[in-house]
């Protein structure tokens, strides 16, 4: 028998709610529910029963707050207004037997937590500093002024499905893995990093034409002749009848499923 966190996201695919999802919004929800609350349990050091309203004891009331604040605000990226309808605070509420308005109450109350010195303060600011969204964070970048606002939407997007699928894939976090593209000097670029490039100037090539790598490079500032690399070695590589072609071939069917 499975974990009790892993029962529930097993069992919430047949809520009602849930299924009124998309499949792309389903399986969002699910993969960060589980980061979330696994990342709690672990931090934390306590019982997974601690975040379930059947089995949780008051003295998991912070730890279980926060998980239903960072799950909420991973909600209002993943649906956007849409996440501060009823329907969407009680899709977080249901998954751990609670109704809407604890899970609002939960997230207000971090909220105003958050800034405050003391312990809750600052294991906040920590657990938050391991969610950050770096692809957010790309927003405000001097590299995308010109952009055009539909433009550099789009490819703020495809930048956060490649990397959220790329970590998802090789277990990263998102923080590792951006923090890795700050390492990449003239060395060898490792391979999650080449998938990701190579992903993203197939994306990006739909989305600006023909300059579609400059941008990254500015962005990233990694050398444009390493992505350009990276994508060449990617795209003759996945076709071949070796170890290598076999490996990119299953990432790649899976970052495009």
């Amino acid at each position: 028998m499975g974990s009790i966190l892993e029962k529930h996201l097993e069992e919430f695919k047949d809520d009602e709610l849930f299924k009124r999802i998309s499949s792309e919004e389903k399986e969002k929800f699910l993969d960060s529910t589980k980061e979330i609350s696994e990342t709690i349990i672990k931090y934390f050091n306590i019982p997974e029963e601690v975040l379930f309203k059947e089995t949780c004891k008051k003295k998991g009331t912070f730890p279980r707050q926060l998980c239903h604040f960072l799950i909420s605000e991973k909600n209002k990226k993943f649906f956007g207004n849409k996440a501060y309808c009823p329907e969407y605070w009680s899709l977080t509420g249901k998954f751990f037997g609670f109704n809407h308005s604890t899970i609002i109450y939960s997230y207000q109350k971090i909220k105003e937590k958050k800034d405050l010195n003391g312990y809750e303060g600052e294991r906040i600011r920590e657990i938050l500093n391991l969610f950050e969204d770096y692809a957010d964070k790309l927003e405000n970048s001097k590299s995308l002024i010109k952009l055009d606002h539909e433009k550099k939407t789009k490819f703020l997007n495809a930048i956060q499905d490649t990397s959220g699928r790329i970590t998802k894939y090789f277990g990263m976090t998102q923080k590792c893995f951006f923090e890795g593209i700050e390492k990449i000097k003239k060395d060898k670029m490792p391979f999650q990093y080449e998938l990701f490039f190579y992903e993203l100037c197939v994306k990006n090539k739909k989305i600006f034409g023909n300059d579609y790598s400059s941008l990254m490079s500015n962005l990233f500032e990694v050398n444009s002749e390493e992505i350009f690399y990276s994508y060449y070695r990617i795209n003759v590589l996945k076709d071949e009848n070796n170890e290598d072609g076999k490996n990119i071939r299953e990432a790649l069917n899976f970052l495009r499923k």
